[in-house]
């Protein structure tokens, strides 16, 4: 959450993908899951838009890496199965009282 709240890319990503994979039950990122995020991303945002392949594919190792080393995935292979997170119901009150309740959606994929 920590990172969500400071960087936009990551919060976009957990937002858009992370809860989307947890809705859908596929609980599995694969690499062109990842490369569609990033290319919906540029062709949508001005300031992406010139980022070139090596920063993409850098930019995806280390989302993959946040979500592995915060223990909300593991690495399979180039892919990343999902680990759903249990929270605990201090911390979902904590989160439902910020001013970042959609991070709840995020994490129990609601």
């Amino acid at each position: 959450m920590s990172i969500m709240n400071i960087n936009l890319l990551v919060r976009t990503f957990m937002i858009e993908e992370f809860r989307q994979e947890l809705l859908l039950g596929d609980a599995k990122i694969e690499d062109f899951e990842l490369q569609a995020f990033f290319r919906n991303l540029q062709a949508t945002h001005e300031e992406t838009a010139q980022w070139t392949d090596e920063t993409v594919n850098r930019l995806k190792g280390t989302l993959k890496n946040y979500l592995v080393e915060s223990g909300l995935a593991t690495f399979i292979g180039n892919d990343i199965q999902i680990i759903r997170p249990l929270l605990d119901p201090r911390l979902e009150a904590a989160i439902e009282g910020s001013n970042h309740p959609e991070y709840l959606a995020v994490f129990n994929g609601r």
